[in-house]
């Protein structure tokens, strides 16, 4: 069961955007990393990325551990994008890996969204690699 892409936020001032629950969070941050993927689909490493991961006889899945929350989230590349759902309650667990992410690196992504989609490389893209 993937996310949808919603906009379930709204600005408490300027600078801060209140999320009503952590899964409109990691939507509106993986919105951004799939803007700034397809805005550079076409340059190095972006490219190369999508590349490879066609490539793959497997899709490589990424468990997502929000530190200051219990929820977890499962994240893989699928059809050039980037996907995610809840991670669930499975006894045999057939994630490649695990990624721990803040809530505030989250945050700050998702408040300042033209910098990272115009420059994707300040995104973490650490879960890729490990």
């Amino acid at each position: 069961m993937s996310m949808q892409k919603t906009h379930n936020y709204e600005m408490k001032n300027e600078s801060f955007v209140h999320f009503k629950n952590y899964d409109d969070l990691m939507q509106a941050y993986l919105n951004i990393c799939n803007a700034a993927l397809e805005r550079n689909k076409d340059r190095f490493p972006f490219k190369q990325i999508f590349e490879a991961a066609r490539k793959q006889d497997f899709v490589r899945k990424i468990e997502v551990q929000i530190q200051e929350y219990n929820k977890t989230y499962v994240m893989q590349i699928k059809n050039n994008s980037i996907v995610c759902g809840p991670h669930g309650e499975c006894g045999s667990c057939q994630c490649d890996g695990k990624w721990f992410v803040s809530n505030r690196y989250l945050f700050s992504v998702v408040q300042n969204p033209k910098i990272y989609i115009q420059n994707p490389a300040r995104l973490n893209w650490e879960w890729m690699y490990n």
